[in-house]
């Protein structure tokens, strides 16, 4: 039998460190992979329900937005969705006032494009075709934007 040298150490805590971290990043990757399928499962949700007129549908969408969660990042959508979601009823979104997600989501707007905004909300109901331009990240452009 061999001794076990410093080189045989290294070689095996080397192996066991490398062997553990690409257990852990696939374990990492499987687990991001899961987040973004419920991710977009509720997005994919929100987008329907707020087309039928849910506040809160419509607040999460805003915050996706702002966040560039699911979403590309879109500070004039979520200052418009998070407006159309106070509008319909909406108090608060994720545990924050309503009124607090707008006011951050307008500060990264200039005033002209706050008030188009504005103006686009007042004349927006939910209904059929009103989410339409939702665009999940990964998902194929509309025919429109192409």
């Amino acid at each position: 039998m061999s001794p076990i040298t410093p080189a045989v150490v290294t070689v095996i805590l080397a192996a066991a460190y490398f062997g553990y971290r690409a257990i852990n990043a696939h374990a990492d990757e499987a687990e991001a992979k899961s987040a973004v399928v419920k991710h977009r499962k509720t997005l994919t949700e929100a987008k329907e329900k707020a087309a039928k007129g849910d506040p809160a549908a419509m607040a999460l969408i805003g915050l996706a937005y702002h966040a560039g969660a699911g979403v590309k990042q879109n500070f004039r959508e979520a200052y418009f969705w998070l407006l159309a979601a106070q509008k319909c009823g909406a108090q608060e979104a994720e545990g924050k006032s309503i009124e607090a997600c707008i006011n951050e989501s307008g500060r990264m707007l200039v005033e002209a494009e706050r008030n188009d905004v504005e103006q686009r909300v007042e004349s927006w109901a939910p209904g059929p075709g009103t989410t339409d331009g939702i665009v999940l990240k990964d998902d194929p452009a509309p025919a429109a934007a192409r």
